[in-house]
């Protein structure tokens, strides 16, 4: 459904007719397609990995509070409410922003060393393939929380392996900081 694997010009076409701003590009699904991965070699990754899972999980919700305690007193975020859960061990942690200024300004800060990403659940409404299937089927969606979160938001990871170097890094420009 996406268009990872064309040449560069076919991909600039794609985004050009479907207006995709270049950061959501990778995470733009142009058709309905089918995610097959799992192969026996990624299925004996995940057994041996489910060995380590306390291990992972516990450090990943380290991670978490660090991130979030920075997060709670930076008024550039929306806060996530996250007060009924005892545990969250999240693969990436998803930002927030208040405004389109204060997004451009942290997807600058943290694209110059961290890798980020869409929050591509965010608005399926307006991926190329559903606009397509609603228009054929005359039918509209509003999912305005949604629409907000793909508008302003964005991922950063929270990986089990972060060091506290970069846990530091990714505290400080949690903090608007660019180090």
């Amino acid at each position: 459904g996406w268009n990872r694997e064309l040449d560069k010009d076919r991909i600039e076409t794609m985004r050009k007719q479907h207006n995709v701003d270049e950061f959501f590009d990778k995470y733009t699904f142009y058709h309905i397609g089918y995610n097959l991965r799992p192969t026996e070699i990624t299925g004996f990754l995940g057994l041996e990995l489910v060995k380590h899972i306390d291990s992972i999980t516990k450090t990943r919700n380290e991670n978490y509070k660090k991130f979030d305690k920075v997060i709670k007193s930076n008024p550039d975020f929306q806060k996530i409410d996250a007060s009924h859960m005892d545990f969250v061990s999240n693969f990436s942690y998803p930002l927030i922003l208040k405004d389109e200024e204060t997004l451009s300004k942290y997807k600058k800060l943290f694209s110059n060393t961290v890798e980020i990403r869409p929050i591509v659940g965010g608005y399926i409404v307006d991926q190329p393939f559903f606009v397509d299937y609603t228009k054929k089927r005359s039918v509209y969606y509003n999912c305005q929380n949604a629409k907000e979160i793909n508008k302003f938001g964005f991922y950063f990871p929270n990986h089990h392996e972060l060091t506290e170097e970069e846990i530091n890094h990714l505290c400080d420009l949690l903090k608007g900081q660019d180090t």
